[in-house]
């Protein structure tokens, strides 16, 4: 359940904020095995890439780690500052799948997937990964 409607941070990070779906709660489960998942809430992000990322080159590449350091900045930032407060939080690295904070599992978050139960997102198959389709134009 959205608590919050989508918005876009002066990062670029466009955010929402869920409670967990009892769909997702066995597999986030997996990911934080040591947590009490009660009141666990998800925060998930897009940014909007200048280029269809699903394309190769040295341009793509070049994207891809602009958007990756903007996002891994930002979850940085907005942990620090969640746990300053004192409270639990972590984010998941978008290339593995895995917690940055909370070390020890080699569970992957399935993103894709949480993509499409949080935000309803279609996905599409691209070579052997699944994509989701946000519906943002990109022209090259």
């Amino acid at each position: 359940m959205a608590l919050t409607s989508v918005s876009t941070s002066l990062w670029g990070m466009e955010y929402s904020v869920h409670t967990l779906p009892a769909s997702m709660a066995r597999e986030i489960q997996h990911v934080f095995p040591d947590l009490n998942l009660a009141d666990m809430l998800i925060v998930p992000t897009c940014q909007q890439a200048d280029y269809d990322l699903v394309r190769t080159g040295e341009k793509i590449d070049v994207e891809k780690d602009r958007l990756l350091e903007r996002f891994m900045a930002w979850s940085q930032c907005i942990c620090s500052k969640l746990q300053a407060q004192g409270y639990w939080c972590d984010y998941i690295d978008p290339c593995s799948g895995l917690p940055m904070i909370q070390q020890g599992t080699n569970n992957v978050y399935p993103e894709v997937e949480g993509l499409s139960v949080l935000l309803g997102f279609k996905t599409q198959n691209a070579g052997c990964c699944k994509v989701h389709s946000s519906g943002w134009l990109v022209t090259d």
